[in-house]
This record gives structure tokens, sequence and C-alpha cells, in this order.
């Protein structure tokens, strides 16, 4: 398992029909130290209802989970600095599509689609900004156990992290690290 990544929690023995869990697990990685008064986390994004969206049946919304890895994650470490970092996160939607099969099982495919911004701002001016985004799919028999699809909803979320992270990071120029 990743550094990045959620736990799925098994059910307690004996208890089968338990649902499993979603467990955020701490950052252990390294955390980058940013010569910024601080460090926002602005959620931008607000699930529609229906159209497929499913955020709401996850334990731990794909927004949340970027949210609490940014937390984790960016440090403001110049209190006297005069810029600071927002990270956005303005998609991070989980839809579900049935596919009817002819002949055979239907199908669901899920479409993690996420896209976060890390920007640093001298007052009100951008001074640099960083934008990614992307999507992740899983298919699966509608008929699998909530257990498998639960498993696929954290897979997606652990790989969207772990693309987020790495695209985000990749080339925050060297004015705006510190060593702390």
């Amino acid at each position: 398992m990743t550094r990045w990544g959620f736990v799925l929690l098994l059910g307690l023995a004996g208890c089968a029909a338990q649902t499993p869990a979603f467990q955020v697990e701490t950052y252990e990685g390294e955390r980058i130290y940013l010569n910024v008064r601080d460090v926002r986390v602005h959620p931008a994004f607000t699930a529609p209802a229906g159209g497929g969206h499913i955020e709401s049946r996850l334990p731990l919304t794909p927004q949340q989970a970027l949210e609490t890895w940014a937390k984790n994650r960016f440090f403001g470490a110049a209190r006297a600095s005069g810029i600071s970092a927002i990270v956005t996160i303005s998609d991070a939607s989980l839809t579900q599509q049935i596919k009817p099969a002819g002949f055979g099982p239907d199908m669901v495919q899920y479409t993690l689609s996420y896209r976060v911004e890390l920007t640093f701002l001298k007052g009100i001016q951008p001074e640099f900004k960083r934008a990614i985004g992307g999507t992740e799919t899983r298919e699966l028999l509608k008929r699998a156990p909530e257990s498998k699809h639960r498993h696929a909803w954290a897979d997606m979320i652990n790989t969207m992290l772990e693309k987020a992270d790495a695209a985000v990071t990749a080339d925050i120029p060297k004015t705006y690290l510190t060593d702390e």
C-alpha cells in the first residue's frame, strides 16, 4: 500500500455483514515547507445531485481526500512573507454509468475526475500557478459485492492522490521552497 492511500478496513471478525469502511491514512511522507505566509485549501467543487454522481455514497469523498492531502503535505514556513499559497480543488467527482449487457451481466463503470490548482499569490496577484487534472476509471460487474465496489473507489482515490501529488509538486519553483 502506498503512503498516500486509504486503508480499507475489513469487518470485525464474526461480523461478515458489516460493510468495510475507509479511513484516511495520516500523511507520513516528506512535508513540503513553502516560503509563504500561509497555505489555504479552497474546496471549490460541489457535487451536483443526480447525473450519476455517487460521492454521497462514499464515507470519504474524493474532495475530502484531496483536502486532507493538501493540509498534510504543504506548510507555510515564512511568517513575514507577503506571499500566500492556495490549493484549489475545482473538481473531485465520482460518477457511475450502468452499461447494460446484450448478453451476459450488466456492468458499472466508475469515473473519478479531478482538478487541483496550486497558486502562489503576492497580495492578490498570482505569481505562479500550476493546475493539474485527470480521470480514473474502473469497470465492475453491477452485481459484484459492495465490498468490491468500495475497494475500486478506494483504489481510484489512492491513484488520484499519487498522480496529483507527483504533478503538483514536480515543478514548484525553488524560490517558493524552504527547509523549514
